[in-house]
């Protein structure tokens, strides 16, 4: 990484730029404009990975299109038993937050295909009020 050492009212400066790769570009940016970026878009420790995590975008297209929905949704059932998941799906149907069209076999397969509801879809359709 270069350094690049500027002089200006009797002081030094110590700048530092950082390489980074943002959706398959690469681009140097200063370490002083990076952390203001960081800062800027910072919400909480677990951001960066749910931020990049593709499950959070099919999601977000079932809470019609609310990410911070889909976000809170994931963390909640993310470790939940089934039937604590099918009760928060028929609490989230019951307020609008999910069409119940895309709750029958939509979301089942979303959750199931990421490990995080395991019974079969039958089971889904009993515990699921869609």
């Amino acid at each position: 990484m270069p350094n690049y050492f500027n002089y200006g009212s009797g002081s030094t400066h110590h700048h530092k730029e950082i390489n980074i790769t943002i959706n398959g570009n690469l681009t140097t940016q200063g370490a002083s404009e990076l952390m203001r970026i960081l800062n800027e878009n910072a919400m909480d420790a677990d951001y960066e990975e749910v931020e990049q995590n593709p499950l959070v975008d099919r999601l977000t297209t079932l809470f019609l299109g609310n990410r911070t929905e889909a976000e809170r949704f994931l963390r909640c059932v993310d470790g939940a038993r089934p039937t604590e998941i099918t009760q928060m799906v028929n609490d989230l149907v019951r307020h609008g937050k999910i069409p119940r069209s895309m709750c029958r076999v939509h979301l089942w397969r979303i959750l199931h295909d990421y490990g995080l509801y395991s019974p079969s879809v039958q089971n889904w359709r009993r515990q699921v009020n869609a």
